[in-house]
C-alpha cells in the first residue's frame, strides 16, 4: 500500500487558518512579524496569534539589501498559502477517489459506528465529582474491612471499581437499560471503557454501591458543597415515589429475603434486649441471637417494620398494582441536586419512611438551619414533631377537607383573605393563621403557621374532576356495577344499594358532591422555622411560603428524569443489594445530568434533558482503517428524526430556512463538548486527533477501538 502524504492526514484535522505577514508601527518605527489566525475557544470567530517577531523594517531592509523586502516577504507567504490550498484540494480528490474505488466487502465486515458521548460525562465525573479518587479510597477500605470480617457478606472489590461504576453511570444517561444490555454494548463505546471487566464485575459494582452508599454520598456532597456552597441545603425537598419490576411475584411469594435481613434482625433483637423487651433465653453465652427462640410478638413487630422483603405490592404511583414495587425516598437541595436516597419495601407507607430518611440525611450532612419541604402525603403530627426535634423546620402541604368546624369556617370566610393579584383581586386570595395547632390522630399536637389559598384555576380543575367522577358514576350505575365503597376517589361520590363490602352503585350522592364542592379551589400548607431561626422568620409572608412550596416541583422533575430518561424503571435486577445499587446508580447519573446543565448554562446554552440525552446517544464516529492506522469521522445516528421532531407538518422549505438561521440543530454535541472542556470532533482524524479533543490518550489502536470492533473494520 502506498505511503500517505502528510497533507492527507493534516487536511482532515481541525481547520487550519493561514499565516501571513503583518507590519505595525510602534513609537515611529515599523516592525515586521509573522501572524497566524486562530479560532477563539468556544467561538466561531478567529483572532491573531504572533508566531515570530522579525524586527524593525529599516534594519531588515539594511540586512537583506532589499528595499522591497516587506512586499517580497508578503508575496512569499501568499504563494505558500496558495500552494498549501492546492495540495489540500489534490489530497481531497485523491481520498475521494480511493473511497469510490473501494470494492464491496466479500464478508460481513463493515465500517462500524462507536459512541463517544461518554467522554463529555467523563470530564464531569473526574473534575466536578472527583469520583476516581473517591472510589479508589472506598474500594481500599472495602477490601480491608472484608479481610478482617469473618463470614463477611461483602462482595470482593478486586476489579476496577471506578471503570465499572463510571461506565454504568454513563450508560444510564446515554442508553439506559439493564445491566446485561449495557454489557452487550460495551464494545460500542470509544476507548473500550470496560476492558477486561466481566458481566459479574458489573453486578458486583451494584453491590459495592449499596454497601458503600453512606460514605459515597458524603464525599459527593462535599464536592457539590465546594462547587455550589453549603447553603444549597438550607431548603431540603423530600418526596417518595415507587418503581416496578417486570415480574409478577413478590419477594415474599418467592421467599427471597433482603440480603441484610439476618443482620438487621439480630441488631433489632440486641436492641430489644437492652430495652428489656427480650429475655436472656433468646441469646447464647456469647450474646449471639438464637433466632429460633425469638417470640412471635417480637417477630410480628419486626414484620411491621417491613425489613424482611423488599419487592412487594403496594399503592403504585403508576397504577401497576399487578407488579411488585419498591419505594424510593429522595431528598434534593434547592438547586435540584440529590442529597440522599433511601429504598424501602413496596408495601411500606410513605409517611413511615420519612423519619428514617431524614435522620440518615442529617447524620451524613450535619444539616442545620434547614427547612424540609414535602407534600401532604408525608404530613403527620408525628413526622412534623420529629423534624422539630431534629432542629429542622418544615413547609408541608396540608389537607383542607378535614378541618374542625371553626377552622373550616375561617377558611371559607372570604373577608379574611387578601388578594394576591391587585389587578385581578377575584382570581386568587391568601390568608395566614399564625397560631395554628395541628392535632394528630393520637391526640398529639404541634404549633405552626397555616397558610390558606384559593385560586380560580385550581377551582376550575377541582370542579372538572368532580364532574368527571359524576359521569363515571352514572355510567357505572346504569350498568349496575358493584365496587367497594371508599372515603376517597370517585367512589366517595357514589350512592350504594346497601352497605356491604361490595355494593351495587345506584347513582350520585348529591350531598357528598356538594360537600366536596365547597373545598374546590382551596389549598393549605403548614410552616415552622428551624430552631434558632424562629425570630428571623417570624415575619415571613404567606406569599413567600407558597413560593418555597412551589419549588417542590424540583424533586418531581428528578423523579421524572430518572424514570423517563435514566432507566429507573422497570427494574431488571432481583438481588436486593443490586436493586439498591441500581437506584443509587440512577441518582449518580442524575447528578451528572444536573452538572452538565449547570455547565451548559454558563455557556448560555439552556438545553432540555431530552436534548442532552438524545445528543449524547446520537454522538458517534465512523471507524475505518488504512495502513494499520484507524481513522474516525463524526456522524449522528438520528439526524433525520431530530430535524423533524416537533415539526412533522412543516414544509421542507420552512425547515431549510430555520436550519439556515441556526434555529434547528441536528445535534447539540458541539455545545456539550465545549461546556465540558472538550474540543470539536475533527471532520476526519486519527486516534491521536480524537484523543486530543476529548482530553484523553489512545497510545495504541487497542486503546481507542475494542478488539471485537477492530476485527469488523474494512480497510481502505
Amino acid at each position: 500500500m502506498e505511503e500517505k502524504p502528510e497533507v492527507f492526514i493534516r487536511m482532515f484535522n481541525i481547520k487550519e487558518l493561514p499565516m501571513f505577514v503583518s507590519a505595525i508601527k510602534v513609537k515611529g518605527h515599523t516592525y515586521v512579524r509573522i501572524v497566524e489566525s486562530v479560532m477563539k475557544p468556544g467561538s466561531k470567530y478567529s483572532t491573531h496569534k504572533v508566531i515570530q517577531n522579525l524586527g524593525r523594517l529599516d534594519k531588515l531592509i539594511e540586512k537583506h539589501g532589499d528595499p522591497n523586502y516587506l512586499e517580497n516577504l508578503k508575496a512569499q507567504y501568499r504563494r505558500q498559502s496558495a500552494e498549501k490550498t492546492e495540495a489540500q484540494a489534490e489530497a481531497r480528490q485523491q481520498f475521494s477517489s480511493r473511497l469510490l474505488a473501494i470494492e464491496p466487502s466479500s464478508d460481513d465486515r463493515v465500517n462500524p459506528e462507536i459512541a463517544y458521548g461518554h467522554y463529555a460525562l467523563r470530564q464531569l465525573w473526574i473534575e466536578d465529582l472527583g469520583m476516581p479518587r473517591i472510589l479508589e479510597r472506598l474500594a481500599a477500605k472495602h477490601e480491608a474491612k472484608r479481610s478482617v470480617e469473618e463470614d463477611s457478606t461483602l462482595e470482593p472489590a478486586t476489579f476496577d471499581v471506578n471503570a465499572a461504576i463510571s461506565y454504568l453511570a454513563y450508560a444510564k444517561v446515554i442508553a439506559p437499560g439493564s445491566i446485561l444490555r449495557a454489557y452487550r454494548k460495551r464494545e460500542g463505546y470509544l476507548g473500550d471503557p470496560l476492558r477486561d471487566l466481566t458481566l459479574d464485575n458489573l453486578y458486583s459494582a451494584l453491590s459495592f454501591l449499596k454497601q458503600n452508599k453512606e460514605p459515597l454520598f458524603r464525599e459527593v456532597g462535599k464536592r457539590l458543597d465546594k462547587r455550589f456552597g453549603k447553603e444549597r441545603a438550607t431548603l431540603v425537598f423530600y418526596d417518595v415515589t415507587n418503581a416496578y419490576f417486570e415480574t409478577p411475584l413478590t419477594d415474599e411469594e418467592k421467599k427471597r429475603e433482603q440480603m441484610d435481613f439476618p443482620e438487621r434482625l439480630r441488631a433489632a433483637a440486641k436492641a430489644a434486649r437492652l430495652q428489656g423487651e427480650l429475655g436472656d433465653e433468646c441469646f447464647n453465652d456469647e450474646g449471639e441471637v438464637l433466632v429460633e427462640l425469638l417470640p412471635d410478638a417480637f417477630l410480628d413487630a419486626v414484620a411491621n417494620e417491613k425489613i424482611q422483603y423488599l419487592r412487594m405490592r403496594g399503592p403504585s404511583k403508576e397504577h401497576r398494582s399487578d407488579l411488585p414495587i419498591v419505594s424510593i425516598a429522595l431528598a434534593v437541595d434547592r438547586k435540584g441536586f440529590p442529597l440522599d436516597v433511601e429504598i424501602f419495601a413496596g408495601n411500606c407507607a410513605e409517611m413511615k419512611s420519612m423519619e428514617e430518611a431524614i435522620t440518615s440525611l442529617q447524620a451524613k450532612y450535619d444539616i442545620k438551619d434547614s427547612i424540609v419541604v414535602a407534600d401532604r402525603g408525608l404530613n403527620s403530627v408525628y413526622n412534623l414533631k420529629k423534624l422539630k426535634e431534629m432542629g429542622l423546620g418544615f413547609c408541608v402541604a396540608q389537607r383542607v377537607t378535614q378541618f374542625p368546624k371553626d377552622l373550616r369556617d375561617k377558611m371559607l370566610d372570604k373577608s379574611l383573605y387578601t388578594p394576591i393579584y391587585a389587578k385581578d383581586p377575584e382570581k386568587a386570595r391568601i390568608q395566614m393563621i399564625n397560631d395554628y395547632e395541628k392535632t394528630g390522630t393520637d391526640g398529639a399536637t404541634i404549633k405552626c403557621k397555616l397558610v390558606l389559598t384559593w385560586d380560580e384555576d385550581r377551582y376550575k380543575r377541582d370542579e372538572a374532576i368532580l364532574d368527571a367522577w359524576e359521569r363515571l358514576i352514572k355510567r357505572k350505575a346504569k350498568n349496575r356495577e358493584k365496587v367497594n365503597p371508599k372515603r376517597s376517589g370517585w367512589t366517595s361520590l357514589a350512592k350504594f344499594e346497601g352497605t356491604q363490602t361490595e355494593s351495587t352503585i345506584i347513582g350520585v350522592d348529591e350531598r357528598a358532591r356538594e360537600k366536596k364542592s365547597q373545598f374546590s379551589g382551596y389549598a393549605g400548607l403548614v410552616f415552622a422555622a428551624p430552631d434558632g431561626m424562629e425570630e428571623s422568620l417570624d415575619n415571613v409572608s404567606p406569599l413567600e411560603l407558597t413560593a418555597v412550596y412551589r419549588q417542590l416541583t424540583q424533586i418531581e422533575d428528578c423523579f421524572f428524569i430518572m424514570k423517563s430518561f435514566l432507566g429507573l424503571r422497570p427494574m431488571y435486577v432481583y438481588n436486593t443489594d443490586h436493586i439498591r445499587g441500581h437506584v443509587i446508580l440512577c441518582v449518580l447519573a442524575l447528578i451528572l445530568i444536573r452538572l452538565l446543565q449547570e455547565r451548559l448554562s454558563e455557556f448560555g446554552e439552556h438545553l432540555s434533558i431530552r436534548d442532552i440525552t438524545e445528543s449524547l446517544n446520537d454522538a458517534c464516529v465512523n471507524v475505518s482503517e488504512r495502513g494499520g492506522e484507524f481513522y474516525f469521522q463524526p456522524c449522528c445516528r438520528n439526524v433525520a428524526e431530530t430535524l423533524r421532531k416537533g415539526r412533522e407538518r412543516m414544509p421542507v422549505e420552512e425547515l431549510l430556512a430555520l436550519q439556515k438561521k441556526g434555529k434547528i440543530r441536528a445535534s447539540h454535541m458541539g455545545a456539550i463538548l465545549r461546556a465540558c472542556g472538550c474540543g470539536p470532533i475533527p471532520s476526519y482524524g486519527t486516534r491521536r486527533d480524537l484523543a486530543r479533543v476529548l482530553r484523553t490518550r489512545f497510545p495504541d489502536p487497542s486503546d481507542a477501538v475494542a478488539e471485537l470492533i477492530r476485527a469488523q473494520v474494512i480497510s481502505i
